[in-house]
């Protein structure tokens, strides 16, 4: 009802302007007709009045002459006047004229002038003649009422077009509410939980090259929810990665606990090693959260320098060859040794260790650790295996937090996806990059890129 209220309103407020233009412009066209018409009739009066001398015997004759013009002009609604050559008035106005409504000096330089006084409209225009004085035509007319014809004619005008103006902005609202209903209604399933919702969307058919307004918002709505849907699809799968986590570890390490407290165990330092080693992994696990966390908040604090890549990629083979040696694979290294970048290297050395524990995760036989010089002043270090490969519908998601590929390795050591992610933010921080190339059945390769220092 709002759209349909203001459009009434829109249309009495633009009536009233329009009418009081059309009643001042219907006065400006009767007074100009009224100037023409005094004028046509002052131009005939010198003639009219004109008597020759040889006529002055018949003068009582052309009297009477005179007064039968009188009498016809007054019933056109003309009335003759005189002013004499001293700018007296001599004769009567016609009703509501008064001398002062009238320039004298204006009429005695054959002027015409018009005006309104109450309810009527006037005209007045002077001729003078040989003798000095100056004959004046004078007419008054009505003016038209304010509740004549062209108000009602104005008001059977105005009464249909509200009439149409509502039927076509009842139609219109309705066509223009329903998508912003259907999307306030969409919204709020989505702010109760029903991410499943959607709107149904169609081109435009308004001939522009793009959609309009409304299926934009529709779109913009479907995007979102497709976005809440997939972020708490990541959440959910996150919290059962984690829980599983946490549980195994803790599973072991109660269990071997339990056998240690209770003298059961034939081998306590085995246990203890066992213990040692799922207590180990529990700590990668809550460090990489709260890793992720502190990126999330940009309160992570970095220490670059310049460091030599040959140095760090053997300190991190070192460091992660023992792994893979136990996980069954090979871990080969190329590093140029004329290559440096700036870096923090503990978290540079991070940044290789996640990339290694993916690649352990999906390698069949054989991971490799190489670096390159990169155009554009980046230096890359490449991490590639040679298991199945990712899906191409997962390469786009890889790096984002919690998520999962969908084709999960059988050896799988931690699951709850936030390696790769702080990888990309750790290599982001440092005014790096990270990427990923990969085909089914051919192995994947994981880039990390970080600024080139010179050598």
């Amino acid at each position: 009802m709002g759209i349909l209220s203001l459009v009434v309103l829109v249309l009495v407020v633009v009536g009233f302007l329009t009418f009081g233009l059309a009643r001042a412009s219907l006065r400006q066209d009767t007074l100009k007709r009224m100037e023409r018409q005094t004028e046509v009739v002052a131009n005939l009066l010198p003639a009219l009045n004109a008597v020759d001398e040889e006529d002055r015997p018949n003068a009582e004759r052309i009297n009477r002459t005179r007064a039968r013009i009188t009498g016809v002009l007054n019933t056109t609604g003309i009335t003759q006047v005189v002013i004499d050559p001293e700018g007296r008035l001599v004769g009567d106005l016609p009703t509501p004229v008064r001398p002062r409504a009238l320039d004298i000096a204006e009429l005695q330089a054959n002027g015409v002038q018009s005006g309104g006084i109450g309810s009527k409209l006037w005209a007045a225009s002077g001729r003078q003649v040989a003798d000095g004085s100056t004959l004046v035509a004078v007419l008054v007319e009505p003016r038209e009422p304010l509740f004549g014809t062209t108000l009602r004619y104005y008001l059977l005008a105005a009464a249909a077009s509200v009439l149409l103006a509502l039927f076509a902005a009842r139609a219109l609202s309705k066509r223009l509410t329903r998508p912003i209903l259907e999307a306030v209604s969409a919204t709020e399933s989505m702010a109760k939980g029903d991410l499943s919702v959607r709107l149904p969307t169609h081109e435009s058919s308004s001939g522009s090259d793009g959609p309009d307004e409304l299926e934009t918002l529709k779109r913009s709505i479907n995007i979102m929810a497709e976005g809440l849907q997939r972020s708490q699809g990541l959440e959910q799968q996150f919290l059962v990665s984690v829980t599983h986590d946490l549980r195994t570890p803790l599973t072991s390490i109660r269990g071997y606990a339990e056998a240690i407290a209770d003298g059961v165990t034939p081998h306590p330092a085995a246990a203890g090693a066992t213990i040692l080693a799922e207590a180990k992994k529990l700590e990668r696990l809550v460090g990489d959260i709260l890793d992720l966390a502190r990126l999330s908040a940009r309160q992570f604090r970095l220490n670059p320098s310049k460091v030599d890549v040959s140095t760090l990629l053997e300190e991190a083979h070192r460091s992660l060859n023992p792994g893979a040696t136990a996980a069954g694979l090979q871990l080969k290294l190329n590093a140029p040794s004329d290559l440096y970048v700036w870096v923090d290297s503990d978290r540079a050395l991070q940044v290789i260790g996640n990339l290694t524990a993916n690649a352990v995760r999906y390698a069949t036989t054989t991971i490799w650790m190489t670096a390159r010089q990169e155009p554009g002043g980046f230096v890359a270090i490449d991490v590639a295996d040679d298991g199945a490969g990712i899906s191409p519908e997962d390469l786009p998601y890889l790096f984002e937090r919690l998520y999962q590929a969908h084709n999960q390795p059988v050896r799988q050591e931690s699951g709850a996806g936030i390696g790769l992610a702080i990888v990309r933010e750790l290599c982001l921080a440092m005014g790096g990059s990270a990427s990923v190339a990969s085909q089914l059945g051919t192995g994947t390769t994981v880039t990390a890129r970080f600024p080139a220092a010179d050598s």
